[in-house]
């Protein structure tokens, strides 16, 4: 039973970390590479959920206001008001989400703009 206690005391402090601010998005504009559903924003990675599927990119770049996710295709820069939280800087109730796709020819830049979920 001790093990038990000490796994379960180690999953805690983990499930913690990994609660992020969670973000219900609005459509590309211009359209962009999916239909962007949701972002979660961590300490050092964001979850991007687009047509169903996630995507988990790690932070390159940070400011108060403004991160930086390069992922295989191209970038995800995410900015919004900081605010001060009890686990530090965080971004507020908005956050604005770019994307940057790779393309010699075309590059294509979109921007989706994202509402806390409650």
């Amino acid at each position: 039973m001790r093990l038990r206690d000490l796994l379960w005391g180690l999953a805690l402090p983990a499930t913690a970390a990994m609660a992020g601010q969670e973000y219900v998005c609005g459509p590309w504009a211009p359209e962009g590479p999916g239909q962007i559903e949701r972002v979660s924003v961590l300490k050092s990675m964001a979850v991007v959920t687009m047509d169903g599927r996630d995507e988990t990119v790690r932070m390159a770049r940070a400011h108060l206001d403004l991160r930086v996710y390069p992922h295989d295709t191209g970038v995800y820069v995410i900015y919004g008001d900081p605010v001060k939280t009890e686990a530090g800087p965080a971004f507020g109730p908005r956050i604005t989400v770019q994307s940057l796709t790779y393309d010699r020819a075309q590059p294509r830049v979109a921007q989706a703009q994202c509402e806390a979920r409650k």
